[in-house]
């Protein structure tokens, strides 16, 4: 997917891979912006964890420090039988 500003000549793209579930494992963005690079860049990316009925456990998302991932935040979750949330826990 991908979102792009004729007015200001920057964009994003979202690259997504999904599991066997068909349920997302990852979300990569990446930027244009022509006055930064000629080409996409990568920025941020998102990794996703799943209990047995599909309800996301946890969510990592990291910065690219132009070398490595860097840890930027960590959500965690749990779910009851009822598919209602009881526990969302973020570090920072």
């Amino acid at each position: 997917q991908e979102v792009f500003s004729p007015e200001t000549n920057r964009g994003l793209r979202y690259v997504f891979t999904y599991n066997n579930q068909k349920l997302g494992d990852t979300q990569t963005i990446y930027m244009y912006d022509p006055a930064k690079s000629d080409d996409w860049y990568v920025t941020e990316k998102g990794e996703y964890e799943y209990d047995t009925k599909g309800n996301m456990t946890k969510e990592t998302r990291y910065i690219w420090n132009g070398t490595d991932w860097t840890p930027n935040d960590m959500t965690n979750a749990a779910w009851d039988d009822q598919k209602r949330m009881i526990l969302n826990e973020t570090y920072i």
